[in-house]
């Protein structure tokens, strides 16, 4: 796969636009976009911010049976197996603060979601999270993860 196009503006500024005359000499140079090069200096910061950025494709089935299913987990955890736990594992100050940005873009994508929140359960242990939605009864509507639909995980 070859870059055909690559553009970085900041305001009104465009600050590089490719492929260049030397990148069309150099068609290797085109494997790569310009600004994911950590040795471009004005780019690192968005190189180091994509770099810290963790991609997790939430596999439902993962969440929902995952303390039946059991097995063993991948180093990197791509399909999200060890969420539950890794969200158990932050402080309650950021534990809060992401989940209530994953709750503000759920209530964009999933009808009748109110509220995104973490819990322990007493007896076990065991990490859950909870989600609350619209109900004609005030205090009903809520679920754990494993009641969750599979578009939501998606979300």
């Amino acid at each position: 796969m070859l870059v055909s196009a690559e553009e970085v503006w900041h305001n009104a500024s465009n600050l590089l636009k490719r492929p260049t005359k030397e990148d069309v000499k150099d068609v290797t140079a085109l494997h790569n976009p310009f600004g994911t090069n950590s040795n471009q200096r004005a780019f690192r910061p968005v190189a180091d911010f994509f770099g810290e950025t963790t991609y997790l494709h939430l596999v439902p089935q993962l969440l929902k049976f995952g303390d039946r299913i059991g097995g063993q987990r991948l180093e990197d955890d791509p399909f999200g197996q060890g969420f539950l736990e890794r969200v158990a594992r932050a402080t309650g100050k950021s534990r809060d603060s992401r989940l209530l940005k994953i709750g503000k873009a759920l209530k964009l994508a999933v009808p009748q979601f109110e509220e995104l929140n973490f819990e322990k359960d007493e007896i076990t242990g065991r990490p859950h999270l909870r989600a609350r939605y619209a109900h004609h009864r005030p205090h009903a509507g809520w679920q754990r993860e494993d009641q969750f639909s599979d578009g939501t995980y998606a979300c």
